[in-house]
């Protein structure tokens, strides 16, 4: 507690503003590059929700009524949170180089549904990453509107006066907007994507045989479609982050068709998908929340397995790189600039976090 307790005191003493030129990167210790890509914009320059759930002196307070496994679980993420606390206020002092090591080791404590534990020195992805911190604290603070329709319309784009709404829900969900490969290949290769599009997803089943109609019950009813499309928007999220998975697409042949191996599973293009994702520097929800793009983990090399992580992040009004090579940092200057550089952000960003 003594120990929580001056950290706490640490962080209240450095919530002013300090200039980039005063903040340390973390120094790579052996294909941390994913780790230190990530932590840097959340624990560097974080916002207040990140203070308030990572960083924060509530975030694993024990409650009555907590089961052995809730209590062994909020003392691990109290030993993370403790660890991340401190490399925070190494990168905010400057006055040492600092280091993952530490967060690394308290990691491997860490029950989390993901299989990885961090604790390795081994190249990770660093989507997967920030997602394992996101299940850690319990970062599930967006709210998405899910909403499913029956049709027997089967035309490519059925009519909205044949859609028959079968459920309409809130759904709380993690702060990470996970968009797949498949995803990114809808559409033209060559035609850049806005990011804004995928806070908006559907699901459409196409058409439906008999045995497997779509059967919702409506107004005590029991109905039959031929086709069930579900409908997706993000409402609103105090902080964001887009996770755009370049890897893992499914090869096919001349006619669009998905190839298959001999055993039955799609054959997979091991290679990085170069899909232009073109991000705006703000988003304005459906909840009237406007969020402002602060940081981009890029990822550079052939697959995920391989190469390295820099990261380009704004500070003082200005944006930034930082590549962990180094621990210091190279002004490129407005979003246009950063929008224009190479490596380019819209083929080689991975992660684009708005806050």
């Amino acid at each position: 507690k003594g120990i929580s307790k001056g950290i706490s005191k640490g962080i209240s003493k450095s919530k002013k503003m300090v200039t980039c030129s005063k903040l340390k990167g973390m120094r790579n210790i052996g294909n941390t590059c994913y780790m230190d890509s990530v932590l840097f914009p959340l624990i560097a320059l974080p916002s207040k929700y990140i203070r308030n759930t990572i960083l924060g002196k509530n975030t694993s307070v024990e409650k009555p009524g907590d089961t052995a496994k809730d209590k062994k679980r909020k003392k691990t993420r109290r030993l993370l949170k403790n660890s991340l606390v401190k490399l925070y206020l190494s990168i905010r002092k400057g006055d040492e180089t600092p280091t993952v090591e530490k967060v690394k080791k308290a990691f491997k404590k860490c029950p989390t549904k993901f299989e990885s534990n961090y604790s390795g020195y081994g190249q990770e992805d660093a989507g997967e990453f920030l997602q394992t911190m996101a299940d850690v604290f319990g970062l599930n603070d967006m709210k998405r509107q899910l909403t499913v329709y029956g049709t027997n319309d089967i035309s490519p784009i059925p009519s909205n006066d044949e859609l028959v709404v079968s459920s309409n829900r809130e759904e709380i969900q993690s702060i990470i907007q996970q968009v797949t490969v498949e995803q990114l290949r809808r559409g033209r290769v060559n035609t850049p994507v806005k990011i804004s599009s995928f806070l908006k997803s559907v699901d459409d089943s196409g058409e439906l045989d008999i045995t497997s109609s779509f059967t919702p019950e409506i107004n005590g009813k029991v109905e039959i479609f031929k086709r069930r499309i579900a409908k997706t928007e993000v409402v609103d999220t105090p902080y964001l982050v887009f996770y755009i998975i370049r890897q893992g697409l499914m090869k096919r042949d001349k006619d669009g068709n998905i190839k298959f191996k001999r055993n039955g599973m799609p054959q997979i293009n091991p290679s990085i998908y170069r899909k232009v994702v073109d991000p705006s520097e703000t988003l304005t929800l459906p909840s009237k929340r406007v969020l402002m793009l602060t940081s981009i983990v890029l990822h550079l090399g052939s697959t995920i397995e391989s190469g390295h992580y820099i990261l380009y992040f704004k500070c003082d009004g200005e944006w930034w790189v930082y590549d962990d090579t180094s621990t210091g940092f190279v002004k490129i200057g407005s979003f246009d600039t950063i929008m224009r550089r190479s490596p380019n952000p819209k083929t080689y960003g991975t992660l684009f976090y708005y806050t």
